[in-house]
């Protein structure tokens, strides 16, 4: 999801209370209720503008109680925690891209199943 969807607006809100305040976002009760009755994986990709990947982290299956939290500290994960980048900075934050990957239930297959 990018753009306008409340997943990333979401994020978009952690990452500015974080980064800019250094202060870790509570979850509002004016969170769609998806964001806040759902449980899911989730992965948060941030990319520059350029295209170029800036941090990526996520979970395959719920590590937390909703979908807000697991947002919220994957987002917070993917500016300051992936190993490959330095934390994001104030001055990046206004160059990033946010994209969110929700996750459904992970399903058992077969190695046929799969595509080659």
């Amino acid at each position: 999801m990018k753009g306008n969807s409340p997943h990333v607006k979401w994020a978009w809100t952690v990452l500015e209370s974080f980064i800019i305040q250094g202060v870790y976002p509570d979850i509002p009760g004016s969170l769609s209720t998806e964001l806040i009755s759902k449980k899911a994986g989730c992965f948060v990709t941030l990319h520059k503008k350029n295209g170029d990947l800036r941090g990526c982290i996520g979970t395959i299956l719920p590590m937390k109680d909703t979908l807000a939290e697991e947002i919220r500290d994957n987002a917070i994960a993917a500016a300051t925690r992936d190993p490959r980048f330095h934390p994001l900075s104030k001055e990046e934050l206004n160059d990033i891209i946010i994209s969110i990957d929700v996750l459904s239930e992970p399903h058992e297959c077969s190695v046929d199943d799969l595509d080659p």
